[in-house]
């Protein structure tokens, strides 16, 4: 009975965790599209050469860690959402039991 009972409050956590992932991976792609714009934007705009060779390797580098948490965070957001699923199966059986 005390898992029963326990099952809707982990439900909940794993749902805000689950939205709270889900805006990390929506802020984390955007960030990625920003950062890949100026990437672009340096790679034909005017200047020197050193010099723009030099920031585009920076934004590159910065995008590859972007892109790395982003990674990370979608594994971690794949998981929850699993978890929840689940648990909300659980739930179900438990309730049919009952």
């Amino acid at each position: 009975i005390q898992k029963f009972l326990t099952q809707e409050d982990t439900h909940k956590s794993l749902e805000k965790l689950q939205k709270d992932n889900q805006r990390t991976v929506e802020t984390l792609t955007e960030e990625r599209r920003k950062i890949r714009l100026q990437v672009e934007e340096l790679k034909f705009a005017q200047g020197g050469v050193a010099n723009r060779r030099q920031a585009i390797d920076e934004y590159e580098k910065t995008l590859a860690q972007a892109t790395e948490k982003f990674e990370r965070n979608r594994g971690k957001y794949e998981r929850l959402a699993k978890m929840l699923i689940d648990t909300q199966a659980g739930v179900d059986h438990l309730t049919e039991k009952l």
